[in-house]
């Protein structure tokens, strides 16, 4: 009987913790899917987890806001004008997704025109982060490698015309 008293109470304690480890994994993947959820990390806005995966209009423009604030967020703006432009974006991104929260509730109709009108400020401000992500990388190729560049290709150029007008002589046959 006390054999029997201690094999349950050690599986009572093993199921208490395998419980417990459960509810820690669940609350912490619920934190860190939330986390991984927002436009930009501090934004108050919650987001419905669902739009992760989901291919509803609202969740597709919540992920391309998204990812217009991780662009502009990753550190690779130098330029102080140009990380004060990057901010305004992000805020505005934040903001656009807060009122996307808010048209989800919304009804037909007027859920489709406000979405509508929430697609053309999402286009917006992804071009504006693309604008400013090319301007803080500055020019692709300095301007000597380019004159370098259209040197090499008029030299190259010249050696094909030269070939082709030699092809184009008549040759002798040989004996």
């Amino acid at each position: 009987m006390v054999l029997v008293t201690g094999v349950l109470l050690v599986l009572l304690t093993v199921a208490l913790v395998f419980l417990a480890a459960s509810i820690a994994a669940v609350v912490a993947s619920r934190w860190f899917l939330r986390r991984l959820n927002r436009v930009h990390r501090g934004s108050s806005v919650q987001p419905p987890l669902l739009w992760l995966v989901s291919p509803a209009t609202s969740a597709r423009l919540h992920r391309q806001l998204r990812s217009t604030a991780n662009l502009l967020a990753a550190g690779s703006i130098s330029s102080e004008p140009l990380r004060d432009l990057a901010s305004n974006v992000i805020s505005e991104a934040v903001r656009i997704d807060a009122a996307l929260v808010t048209a989800r509730h919304l009804s037909g109709t007027v859920r489709r025109q406000r979405l509508a009108e929430l697609s053309t400020s999402v286009r917006t401000v992804n071009d504006a982060a693309i604008r400013i992500q090319a301007l803080a990388q500055g020019p692709l190729v300095a301007a000597d490698t380019l004159t370098e560049l259209t040197d090499r290709l008029d030299h190259l150029e010249s050696a094909h015309s030269e070939l082709r007008m030699i092809s184009s002589i008549p040759t002798r046959p040989s004996k």
